[in-house]
């Protein structure tokens, strides 16, 4: 059982009386840097505590027949290990900006010409051997993209690939060497 003049005083503040609510706030700081410094001792976490104080008063019921002290220690610890909890998995603003960035580079990634993931299950390599040979075609005009694409990845000949763009063989030779000479560039470069 909670003595009187405890009763008394959280009676008081409970009725708005601002002069109880500090005397036992001051009454109880030393638990509150007992249970603080259990949690890593910093101000933020003892001003947490504070206010687990005042919660505590607010909604401490006598009825109940438990000491103040053991409801306040419940409420302080965990105002101060909900706040310590929300400290740790606080993102720092330089994960945030590297999130910001992976955001662009993933919307500039989706404007890659021609670039389509058909399926949920992306295969990690594959997805970056298609970047890396956008990216190492990107110096080639659309001509030269198309040929390379009938030529390599379609598995078309040059006679059918110059029959399906109408020029000539020769053409889509000269093509293919031109677009492999800007790769060489372009990779060297890299």
């Amino acid at each position: 059982m909670e003595s009187t003049e405890i009763l008394e005083l959280i009676r008081k503040a409970k009725a708005g009386d601002n002069e109880a609510t500090e005397t036992l706030i001051e009454k109880y700081l030393n638990a509150v840097r007992k249970i603080n410094n259990k949690w890593g001792g910093t101000d933020d976490g003892f001003q947490e505590g504070i206010l687990g104080v005042y919660q505590a008063i607010k909604n401490f019921d006598e009825r109940f027949n438990i000491k103040f002290l053991t409801y306040l220690y419940y409420n302080v610890e965990s105002k101060i290990r909900k706040f310590v909890d929300k400290e740790r998995y606080r993102v720092p603003q330089y994960v945030i900006e590297g999130i910001k960035k992976g955001e662009r580079e993933r919307l500039q990634f989706s404007e890659i010409e021609n670039f389509q993931i058909e399926d949920n299950s992306v295969d990690l390599k594959a997805t970056e051997s298609k970047v890396f040979i956008e990216n190492i075609i990107s110096c080639c005009n659309s001509r030269e993209k198309e040929v390379l694409k009938l030529l390599f990845i379609e598995g078309y000949n040059g006679e059918e690939v110059a029959k399906k763009l109408g020029i000539t063989r020769q053409y889509i030779y000269n093509i293919k060497n031109k677009a492999f000479k800007k790769i060489r560039r372009k990779i060297r470069e890299v």
